[in-house]
């Protein structure tokens, strides 16, 4: 929907750095590990670092190609 209906270029997503399977969805969805900004939220008096992660139209309308000639 993002790119077809709203002809966006580049869509991203981040999370706190400890969720290791919010980056698992992420990459299973064909997002790329952007950066990683250090020590930006505060939660129950801690810091926490918020992972960043991208996804091109390039990208995936090469992953959607892809899939189409696996089925």
């Amino acid at each position: 929907m993002a790119f077809e209906r709203l002809k966006l270029k580049r869509v991203y997503a981040s999370h706190y750095g400890d969720n290791l399977a919010s980056s698992r969805v992420l990459e299973k969805l064909g997002f790329h590990r952007e950066g990683c900004r250090q020590a930006h939220f505060m939660k129950n008096d801690q810091f926490h670092d918020q992972m960043i992660w991208g996804l091109l139209i390039e990208d995936w309308s090469a992953q959607k190609a892809q899939k189409g000639k696996e089925e």
